[in-house]
């Protein structure tokens, strides 16, 4: 019985996930992370703020550049104020009407009409004004849910890969 109790807790640990970088700022304000048991330094000058799921950090340095980083280098994404979300393994921005993403190291354009628009989880889902459709991006492709010939409007509720 033994046995099988310690084969058992065995293979949990084993298919055990948890968060893969975990972002913190310490208390001399430098911006480290933690992943695989070390800490890592990740910017040397103060940051303004910063954003994490379980796979992404997004943040905004010293300079106002939006910074992403995934757990390998911090890589530069805009040098100018944008509006940004991240879920827990998606980063969108949004520059005026144009709506952008960062999907495990791609970069796409979703569109560049952009109204409403919500990141959950492993989707974005964002109203295109422009052919007031309502569209769902969901494992490196893009699917049209719905479109209207008046406006369109945001699903009521969105949830995690729902």
């Amino acid at each position: 019985m033994k046995k099988v109790a310690l084969s058992l807790a065995l293979l949990l640990t084993l298919t055990t996930y948890s968060q893969e970088v975990i972002p913190f700022v310490d208390f001399n304000g430098y911006f480290k992370s933690f992943q695989n048991g070390f800490f890592r330094q990740v910017e040397f000058q103060r940051i303004k703020e910063f954003k994490f799921g379980d796979d992404v950090v997004a943040y905004i340095d010293y300079k106002n550049n939006l910074r992403v980083f995934d757990g390998t280098s911090p890589k530069d994404l805009t040098n100018v104020p944008s509006e940004y979300r991240v879920s827990d393994h998606l980063l969108t921005w949004k520059i005026a009407s144009t709506l952008n993403m960062w999907d495990a190291g791609e970069l796409r354009t979703l569109t560049f009409n952009v109204g409403n628009y919500q990141v959950k989880d492993s989707l974005i889902v964002y109203q295109d004004t422009r052919f007031n459709s309502v569209h769902v991006y969901y494992n490196g492709e893009v699917y049209e849910l719905y479109a209207s010939v008046g406006g369109s409007t945001m699903p009521d509720f969105i949830g995690e890969n729902i």
